[in-house]
C-alpha cells in the first residue's frame, strides 16, 4: 500500500483500538503502511501520545501521590488486585508505562486501607476527597509515625540489644513509634536469624 492510499474502515478500527496496547512496529506490520504515515494519521485521528492520560494516571504519579515507590504500584496492578493496563510508548521502542484509571485506584485504595498512609497524600491531590478518605486521615494521624517504615537492620539490632537491656516492649513502642504487634514480630524475627547463626 501507498502513504496516499485512503485507510479502511478495517484499519482505522484497528489502529484507534490498539494504538498504545501495541508498538508502532507491530501496528505497522499487521497493516502493512509505513511507521511514519501511522504517525501522521494517530496525530490525524488526535489519537496522541500514551501521555495523554485523561482520566488515568501513570504508576509513577499515583506513586508520587501516596508516597511509595513506582514498583510497589505495579506490583499492586500484578499481584494485589488494582487494575490497569500496560500501555506501549509510541515508538515501541521505549518501555511502555502502567497506568490506572482514576475510579479504579479510589476503590483498590478504599478496599485496601492497610497498604499506605494518608498522612504522605497531599489533601485533594486525588482530587474531592470521599468520606472514607477523610476518616482515615483522622485515624491515620492516632497512629505510630513509623507504620509503614520498613525496619532496617540497624533497626533490629537496636531493637534486640535494647530488649536484652531490659526495655519492656511498652518503652519500645514509644521509642520507635512503632505498634506492640510490631515490636513482636520484628524481635521474634532478629531472635530467630541470631539463634541460625
Amino acid at each position: 500500500m501507498g502513504w496516499h492510499d485512503q485507510y479502511t474502515k478495517f484499519e482505522l478500527e484497528y489502529l484507534t483500538k490498539y494504538w498504545g496496547r501495541k508498538s508502532l512496529t507491530e501496528i505497522s506490520n499487521e497493516l502493512g503502511r509505513s511507521k511514519c504515515g501511522i504517525q501522521q494519521k494517530a496525530k490525524r485521528l488526535k489519537l496522541r501520545g500514551i501521555l495523554n492520560a485523561d482520566e488515568y494516571l501513570s504508576a509513577y504519579q499515583i506513586a508520587n501521590i501516596l508516597g511509595k515507590q513506582a514498583n510497589t504500584i505495579i506490583r499492586w496492578t500484578k499481584l494485589k488486585g488494582l487494575k490497569g493496563k500496560y500501555k506501549i510508548m509510541m515508538n515501541g521502542t521505549q518501555k511502555g508505562i502502567w497506568r490506572i484509571k482514576h475510579t479504579d485506584l479510589m476503590k483498590w485504595l478504599k478496599s485496601n486501607q492497610d497498604k499506605f498512609d494518608s498522612r504522605k497524600i497531599i489533601p485533594f491531590s486525588l482530587g474531592r476527597e470521599p468520606k472514607w478518605l477523610r476518616k482515615k486521615r483522622a485515624k491515620d494521624r492516632t497512629q505510630w509515625k513509623n507504620r509503614f517504615k520498613k525496619w532496617t537492620k540497624a533497626d533490629g539490632e537496636m531493637l534486640l540489644n535494647m530488649y536484652h537491656d531490659g526495655k519492656s516492649i511498652p518503652e519500645l513502642m514509644k521509642i520507635f513509634d512503632r505498634s506492640f504487634d510490631s515490636i513482636e514480630k520484628k524481635l521474634g524475627r532478629v531472635i530467630k536469624i541470631k539463634m541460625m547463626r
